[in-house]
């Protein structure tokens, strides 16, 4: 090994740890809008090309935790396309206001009698 080669192996690694610490973040971003944004566009296809639309009353998931929560849009009956629906997930329990606690009896009312029926609750 000659001193030219231990020179260029020198002046590649500095270049190496230079470009890395330069285009590493850039590049991981970029690949993760591009990543993400690919999702998108497959789930909205999927959405949009599969026939029978969704389910209005079928919950949803986030990645692969299939929650209990159910969205509705207006009178129940159009379904939300993904791409649409932000969730923001947020420790502690949640307050509603008192103008909301009479719909709330009405609610678990209404879901009783659908348990102990055994039908689906359509509210």
């Amino acid at each position: 090994m000659t001193g030219i080669d231990l020179a260029n192996g020198i002046v590649g690694a500095v270049l190496g740890i230079i470009f890395a610490t330069l285009f590493q973040q850039p590049l991981q971003d970029a690949w993760f809008t591009i990543r993400r944004r690919s999702a998108t566009t497959v789930r909205s296809l999927t959405y949009r090309s599969g026939g029978a639309p969704l389910s209005s009353w079928s919950t949803f998931s986030i990645g692969p935790l299939h929650t209990s929560a159910l969205i509705v849009e207006g009178d129940g009956e159009q379904a939300i396309a993904p791409e649409s629906v932000r969730v923001q997930v947020l420790e502690g329990e949640v307050v509603l206001p008192e103008e909301m606690a009479p719909w709330r009896a009405e609610i678990e009312e209404a879901e009783q009698r659908a348990e102990t029926s055994g039908s689906r609750v359509r509210i």
